[in-house]
């Protein structure tokens, strides 16, 4: 699932035959075929009583420097509450980072998309390199880690999520240019 505003499509070579691969992507050159990669991880939900408390970390794997970085976690607050927020140590000591989980339910405007109606919360997360400052480099890491009690024994189904609306979730280069990933949410919640 592409999280950047594009649709990535597969069509059978059938119908398409090979082409080669470009020598630049994103405008960036040398990274024909690089793929990054946003990933959310939740730990299963189903056996834990009221009161227990579970992490939200979101890693990414990057083929080319990241720059700035902005995403929105999402929850319902009748079944759970952000504790804290942290930054992850991907990110460089320089990096300007915004994580909060004190945003009250219902005071932060949430867009429809990719939200079911009973997420009412919103955890919002920005990181930015200083003017003049170092990119992420190529590679891999933990970029935020959301912490959140259950208010509920036992809940069903996943109450937390990344919010794949690319409004609010972007990677830009140092020149400002969105940069292409792919979202995968691995939770253990069923």
């Amino acid at each position: 699932m592409c999280a950047c505003g594009h649709v990535r499509h597969q069509q059978s070579a059938a119908s398409n035959p090979p082409q080669p691969a470009p020598t630049v992507q994103n405008g960036v050159p040398g990274t024909a075929g690089a793929h990054s990669v946003l990933t959310t991880e939740l730990p299963s939900l189903a056996d834990k009583p009221a009161g227990t408390e579970v992490e939200l970390v979101l890693r990414g794997s990057f083929a080319q420097p990241v720059f700035q970085g902005s995403a929105r976690v999402v929850y319902d607050s009748s079944v759970v509450a952000p504790v804290k927020a942290e930054r992850g140590a991907l990110l460089p000591a320089g990096e300007i980072v915004l994580a909060r989980a004190d945003a009250a339910p219902g005071s932060i405007p949430l867009s429809d998309t990719d939200r079911p109606a009973s997420f009412d919360g919103v955890v919002p997360f920005a990181f930015t390199g200083r003017p003049g400052g170092a990119s992420i480099t190529p590679g891999g890491g933990e970029l935020l880690r959301v912490r959140f009690r259950l208010k509920v024994a036992h809940p069903q189904g996943i109450p937390i999520r990344l919010q794949n609306d690319p409004q609010y979730l972007q990677l830009r280069n140092s020149k400002g240019q969105r940069l292409d990933f792919d979202l995968e949410r691995e939770a253990g919640a069923r």
